[in-house]
């Protein structure tokens, strides 16, 4: 969709303000990427300090041929994940 640009400059902020809005609001980008996480073959417990109860999460690098899956339920704090090999990966949580 491209921004209207030939308009007043009052009508130009809230066409802007109707179209960024829901992609400020969108839950993925209030997000945070959390690097050099060292996940184990056993339950890792990881604060994700979104000050929140997150929604969701997922690998953005990862240093080994692993599968991560979360294996406690998502809460304000922390999440827990595990990995089918020792690995350090970025995770993006939201």
């Amino acid at each position: 969709m491209a921004l209207p640009l030939l308009q007043s400059f009052s009508l130009l902020q809230n066409q802007w303000k109707s179209i960024l809005d829901p992609i400020v609001a969108n839950a993925i980008v209030q997000g945070s990427q959390l690097t050099g996480v060292q996940i184990n073959a056993s339950a890792t417990t990881i604060p994700h300090k979104l000050g929140r109860k997150q929604q969701g999460w997922f690998i953005t690098d990862i240093n080994a041929a692993a599968m991560v899956f979360r294996t406690g339920d998502f809460n304000d704090s922390n999440m827990i994940l595990t990995a089918s090999a020792p690995c350090v990966a970025a995770i993006w949580v939201y």
